[in-house]
């Protein structure tokens, strides 16, 4: 067997029988009675078929695909609406939202299920048993039937829920739990409880394969390597549980090849040309492939949650789980010299909701106390509803920062300035919005629009020295000297030698009518916002040709610019340009850009 390539992972996959039965059933009001056939219907062409049934629709003699004038025949009083796959979708999201709060990493398999990584996540919940009866009993007591199933491998999880009464544990495949495993699997290489040594807190809830699929041998044996002991508890499924496509799987069944032990038992090379589809599938279920699953929330390792024997509905409460949580997470951010951009905490709520805030740092951060400051200004807009009874605080992203020592000395005192600067700005996000502060830097244009662009309110940490973490590059304590300017000039600096330009531009120019001696001839007059200016004085032009390397953007000119800076009789200065020449395909048109001071 080659060898695996399973990661520190714990792949967990839940099944939703027929979500989208459920999805109608669970709508308000009810669409019909509980024990009433319903159907979901789509157009194929000109025909109407049913997309989704349940029990009743089933014992009422109708089936999957068939056209609905025919059901209708069949069933006269059949309650009918439209099938919504976008909105099962966007349920099996917020649910995968939902699940957060077993694991931070989830995500929706669409149409079928839940994705969940619970690596690290099992102990909070007694083991992985308790993490699984929790889930599956929470889903059905809103009346969500789930099936689940822990396996070394997201296509084993996936295989093996099908195939469960309430929820599987599959072995680990790590060496230090091979003792363990082999006595604790079922006579189909299933475990009832979780792999861990110590006693799961449920009993007789993991359930064998369904007997319709013949079992492997009773033990896996001592002299199998890892990938063989996956490869036997995956042997008795049928084929299509590998998420192969329709024709490779009835391809297969008319070669006799029904369970996925047959299909491992036929040389890859001959399966390879003849099913492109169903090698790689294969592999990522047995854990010879990696496999990538887009979770809602980006992996991280940095989370600290908080569990309540009761639920937990009052500001102070929040208030204090919050700076606890922070308190514990920013203690490990500190043992390992990071530091955190962004803060999110969600808050769990009984009755399945959640609500979630998130706050920003200008610079990499593990300072409790100011983050705290930040939250307590948002935890007003926090709805408990009948209470939460979960807490969880989370860090996306954590760069590496030192330790900073306080000085008297002035080398000090611009990383103290950057750092009271990244409180008022963080202060200032915080209520205004992430990103409505920031700083303007010159690039390389010469239209005046793409002449600046917005970046961060700080400069970004520099490495340290020493070659671990970052630190604070200080202010600039002076202004450039004559003679440095000069050297940045003769560098070529980003920001090139142009005419005089006002400090703020219009975010979009304003039309003008202008009346000039000559065609080429600077404005005599213009009239902008109804108000007539004369011109004591003119200066230009400063022809400014299109960027014709950008290529043609939608609601952008290609023509070329001549830019005036002029003076009106009352004193007051503008900046106005004519868009085209005379003699082009149409009139030059004039605009006011911008007002100098």
């Amino acid at each position: 067997m080659a060898q695996m390539a399973i990661q520190a992972r714990r792949p967990m996959f839940v099944w939703l029988p027929n979500f989208a039965m459920t999805h109608a059933r669970l709508k308000q009001p009810p669409l019909a009675r509980p024990r009433e056939p319903l159907a979901l219907i789509e157009k194929h062409g000109n025909i109407r078929r049913i997309a989704a049934l349940d029990e009743p629709g089933i014992g009422a003699g109708l089936y999957l695909h068939q056209p609905l004038a025919d059901a209708l025949a069949v069933y006269p009083k059949l309650i009918v609406a439209d099938a919504e796959p976008e909105a099962c979708e966007q349920a099996l999201i917020a649910l995968a939202a939902w699940a957060q709060r077993y694991s931070p990493a989830t995500a929706p398999a669409h149409g079928s299920g839940l994705w969940l990584d619970i690596a690290g996540c099992a102990h909070l919940w007694g083991g992985e048993a308790g993490l699984a009866a929790d889930l599956l009993g929470r889903l059905e007591a809103r009346g969500i039937p789930a099936r689940a199933a822990i396996a070394p491998t997201f296509g084993a999880a996936y295989a093996l829920a099908h195939h469960a009464e309430r929820y599987v544990i599959a072995p680990d495949v790590t060496p230090e739990s091979t003792s363990v495993l082999i006595r604790g699997l079922t006579p189909t290489g299933i475990m009832r409880n979780s792999p861990s040594p110590q006693p799961s807190p449920t009993r007789g809830e993991g359930t064998p394969l369904q007997r319709a699929h013949p079992a492997p041998s009773p033990l896996v044996g001592e002299g199998q390597g890892e990938g063989d002991k996956l490869a036997a508890l995956l042997a008795p499924l049928p084929v299509e549980r590998l998420r192969i496509g329709g024709e490779t799987v009835s391809l297969l069944r008319k070669l006799g090849l029904f369970t996925i032990g047959a299909v491992q038992k036929l040389p890859r090379g001959s399966l390879s040309r003849r099913f492109p589809d169903l090698l790689p599938q294969l592999d990522k279920a047995l854990g010879l492939a990696q496999e990538a699953i887009e979770f809602l929330r980006a992996p991280t390792p940095w989370i600290e949650r908080l569990r309540f024997a009761e639920p937990i509905s009052a500001h102070g409460d929040l208030e204090r789980v919050t700076a606890k949580l922070l308190e514990m997470l920013c203690a490990r951010l500190e043992a390992q010299r990071q530091g955190g951009l962004t803060f999110e905490i969600s808050f769990f709520r009984s009755d399945g909701g959640m609500q979630a805030l998130a706050v920003s740092a200008a610079l990499p951060t593990r300072d409790a106390a100011r983050m705290m400051r930040l939250f307590r200004e948002k935890l007003g807009f926090i709805d408990p509803g009948f209470g939460v009874d979960l807490a969880m605080l989370a860090v996306p992203h954590a760069e590496p920062l030192d330790e900073r020592q306080s000085s008297i000395l002035k080398s000090g005192q611009g990383s103290q300035c950057v750092e009271e600067l990244a409180s008022l700005i963080d202060a200032l996000e915080n209520r205004l919005g992430k990103g409505r502060v920031y700083r303007f830097a010159p690039q390389e244009s010469y239209i005046p629009e793409r002449a600046v662009k917005r970046i961060g309110p700080l400069p970004s940490p520099q490495p340290s020295p020493h070659g671990r973490g970052s630190r604070l590059r200080p202010l600039q304590q002076r202004p450039l000297s004559q003679g440095e300017r000069d050297r940045v000039r003769g560098e070529g600096a980003v920001w090139p030698f142009m005419g005089e330009r006002p400090i703020r531009l219009f975010a979009r120019p304003q039309p003008i009518d202008v009346t000039a001696a000559l065609p080429d001839a600077p404005p005599v007059l213009f009239r902008w916002r109804r108000v007539l200016h004369r011109i004591a004085r003119a200066e230009g032009p400063e022809r400014i040709a299109p960027e014709w390397w950008r290529g043609s953007n939608a609601g952008e000119s290609d023509e070329t610019r001549d830019y005036y800076r002029i003076e009106s009789t009352a004193g007051l200065r503008f900046w106005v340009f004519r868009e085209g020449t005379y003699g082009g395909e149409r009139l030059p048109r004039w605009y006011l850009h911008g007002l100098f001071p």
